[in-house]
């Protein structure tokens, strides 16, 4: 098994390459030339891709959706608490952690015309060996209610945003374990970091990375 990143504008996109292919988040809007050039660069032919999983609801990491399935007819995934933010294009977990993130929050768009209805819901942690990789999806509220998490063999994971990747939108210190800008329930949160710490190491996030957990102080919250 292999996590193949794809540098999609957005948020990062990732594809785990197992018996069959997942795709990991589809980064913002037009980036699905990316994403299926990745796939033919590694030998992954469409009908590979068994499913493509949405951590959260967030425009710039589900924004290319749409357009990928009109290539891949893979179905989608995303956690109940957070399909119709996603159907209806609305970003409704969007709650600045400190003065910085307030500040920069009316920066980002809170309703799109990019909605889309995923073909999965789920409400509990799922396996992901009937998509041909050996793995799970765990759920990982905090960011959003909805967030959920890929745990894969040899403690790598893919997080979504529960956290990310350095200061500065990752300008300083790419690969420093960082909380995100933005939060909805930091109780929820810190439960999910402190699962994600006895159950993995090796963390790929949305933005910026990838992680070394051992590096991550909880003195950050």
């Amino acid at each position: 098994m292999i996590v193949i990143p794809v540098k999609t504008k957005g948020s990062n996109t990732y594809i785990i390459k197992d018996k069959r292919s997942i795709i990991v988040d589809t980064g913002g809007k037009g980036n699905v030339p990316r994403i299926l050039n990745a796939l033919q660069d590694e030998g992954i032919s469409k009908d590979d891709v068994s499913l493509i999983i949405i951590t959260h609801a967030h425009i710039d990491h589900y924004g290319s959706v749409k357009e990928l399935k009109k290539k891949v007819a893979a179905p989608v995934l995303i956690h109940k608490e957070d399909a119709s933010d996603m159907e209806q294009g609305v970003i409704s977990s969007l709650y600045g952690r400190n003065k910085f993130a307030k500040m920069i929050l009316p920066f980002f768009e809170t309703k799109t015309k990019e909605g889309y209805k995923a073909d999965i819901v789920i409400d509990k942690n799922i396996s992901l060996v009937p998509y041909g990789v050996s793995g799970e999806i765990i759920c990982t509220p905090g960011h959003t209610n909805g967030s959920i998490s890929v745990f894969l063999e040899n403690k790598v994971a893919i997080i979504g945003d529960l956290l990310m990747g350095g200061s500065l939108g990752g300008l300083i210190n790419k690969t420093q374990p960082n909380l995100h800008y933005f939060v909805n329930n930091k109780y929820l949160e810190k439960k999910s970091i402190q699962s994600l710490q006895e159950k993995a190491l090796h963390i790929y996030v949305g933005h910026r990375g990838p992680l070394n957990m051992t590096q991550f102080s909880s003195m950050a919250f």
